[in-house]
């Protein structure tokens, strides 16, 4: 049986995409990538630069000029990935309950999910990427 270049995972918060996501991935040997991750970078992003997650404007700008890599776990300490923000392991502060309280503010912006979105297209054509949980 063939199995399918890319499966992508969709569905209400808290319905488990990220844990199922994560499973399929081991269980195929395939790459796992969670597109709310890169929101959570920005928002992290934005906090430490003291811009208001309500202004898309703002945050389109930073968006712009981030650089987030997302790899397969670098060490063994439970993370699903390791996520760099401008080179800085940043993994485990996207769970910060600040960013937690605004991620869904950030990512909220059209403009900020456009730039994004071309993001997310570059790291799949740069990685290949076939198991994806999508952000709100």
């Amino acid at each position: 049986m063939q199995l399918p270049a890319i499966i992508t995972i969709d569905g209400p918060a808290g319905a488990g995409k990220s844990t199922l996501g994560e499973l399929l991935a081991r269980r195929l040997n395939y790459l796992y990538f969670d597109t709310g991750i890169m929101y959570r970078a920005l928002t992290l992003a934005a906090l430490e630069a003291g811009i208001d997650p309500r202004d898309g404007r703002a945050l389109a700008a930073l968006a712009r000029h981030l650089r987030i890599d997302v790899h397969p776990p670098g060490m063994n300490d439970g993370r699903q990935y390791t996520v760099l923000l401008d080179g800085r392991d940043v993994t485990w502060d996207l769970r910060r309950s600040d960013v937690e309280q605004a991620v869904s503010i950030a990512s909220a912006h059209p403009d900020v999910r456009a730039i994004m979105r071309a993001h997310q297209r570059v790291r799949r054509r740069r990685q290949h990427v076939p198991v994806q949980r999508v952000a709100p």
